[in-house]
């Protein structure tokens, strides 16, 4: 079984799972942090919420949801196939734009009592969809991310062997060789770091070369929409030597 066919095989699908949730979908190196430098934040509101928002509804098979994008001062509409999150609460959204909807790409709950509303209408037409929430809730969607915070979603998180070892497929290495990483950070790595190889003893015996075209990311996010952003060089496998 090549590399590739281990990362399609279900026990690895379900030990990666595993190891993001035990890592609360959250980049152990940015906390998430890239997402925001990189793509587009909102705030979702819970159907909870006496707010008189859109809420997120069920129509014609797809599940419709409301992004209210406080800083650029738009409302997006994304739709999904399945109930990705609970409307019951309220999240701060990250989204990048597409042809004709935003795509959903992460989600970091906010308690909906930190959610303060204006009940002005003066404040709207003064401050645009700003004006829908104080200040303070304007900063907490918008501030830095924090280790105690918690995501329900996030796609395009890779998990990382810290080491091959000879003998091994990909999901039988212990939980502690393996870590959660965002895109960017795991491509940081590789370009910065050589991964060791290891006998069946566990003695380092050599080390990996990064892929030339993904520097050991494996795929490239923003091309996720073809063949879910493999990279065409290695498929998945990373190193040169596993091509």
């Amino acid at each position: 079984m090549n590399y590739q066919e281990q990362l399609l095989d279900i026990r690895w699908r379900e030990k990666r799972m595993s190891i993001i949730q035990r890592d609360n979908w959250k980049c152990q190196n940015c906390s998430n942090e890239s997402y925001k430098e990189n793509y587009q934040y909102g705030l979702i509101f819970s159907n909870k919420l006496p707010h008189g928002a859109s809420p997120t509804t069920y129509h014609k098979e797809k599940f419709i949801t409301h992004i209210w994008d406080l800083k650029n001062n738009t409302i997006k509409i994304a739709f999904t196939q399945e109930p990705i999150f609970s409307p019951d609460k309220s999240y701060v959204a990250v989204y990048k734009e597409g042809k004709k909807h935003p795509q959903l790409l992460a989600l970091k709950i906010i308690e909906n009592e930190k959610i303060e509303l204006n009940a002005d209408i003066f404040a709207i037409i003064t401050n645009g969809i700003k004006g829908k929430v104080s200040e303070k809730t304007f900063e907490e969607v918008y501030r830095p991310e924090r280790e105690e915070d918690k995501w329900e979603l996030v796609l395009g998180l890779h998990v990382h062997h810290k080491y091959y070892q000879n003998g091994l497929l990909a999901w039988q290495y212990p939980k502690e060789a393996l870590i959660t990483l965002c895109w960017e950070c795991h491509e940081k790595l590789h370009s910065d770091t050589i991964i060791a190889i290891l006998d069946s003893n566990g003695n380092e015996i050599g080390k990996l070369t990064p892929c030339r075209r993904c520097s050991g990311a494996g795929m490239f996010p923003e091309h996720v929409h073809v063949e879910s952003g493999i990279c065409f060089r290695c498929h998945g496998a990373k190193y040169e030597e596993m091509i």
